[in-house]
């Protein structure tokens, strides 16, 4: 059985962007990205990874981030196996998605980061997979 290796602990974030280019405090805010993240830090046998989740919204995040725990359990080698790039996100994370959600929320995303940058992790962890109005749109990510 998987263990997580640290207590999980959801971090909200606020990033602000005043100018893009030499900014004064006095500045108005250009547009704010408000997220949450949750990195796991998870072992089973010689096996340890770290993927953090990110989502707009808590309950998301956490749904997220029980489907990785769960796939994590089933498949410790999930991360670094490249025979395990059939797996689909996507499909996995649809039924979890709820229905206040997808009648009031339909933008909101969430995304998996997983060794992301100039390493060569298997394919579809290669990239960041974000749900977008309730479509999955991917690029590369470091964590």
């Amino acid at each position: 059985m998987a263990a997580i290796l640290t207590g999980l602990t959801l971090y909200r974030e606020k990033s602000t962007v005043r100018r893009f280019d030499v900014a004064d405090e006095g500045d108005s805010i250009v547009f704010q990205v408000r997220s949450n993240r949750i990195s796991l830090s998870l072992k089973s046998g010689p096996i340890d990874e770290t993927v953090v989740v990110r989502g707009q919204n808590i309950p998301s995040t956490l749904r997220v981030a029980s489907l990785v725990i769960e796939q994590f359990n089933r498949n410790p080698t999930l991360f670094s196996d490249e025979t395990t790039t059939h797996l689909e996100w996507a499909e996995m994370w649809k039924p979890r998605v709820s229905s206040y959600e997808k009648q009031f929320a339909s933008e909101s995303w969430v995304s998996v980061h997983y060794e992301g940058g100039p390493s060569s992790p298997p394919t579809r962890l290669r990239r960041l997979m974000r749900w977008n109005g309730w479509r999955w749109a991917a690029r590369s990510t470091r964590m």
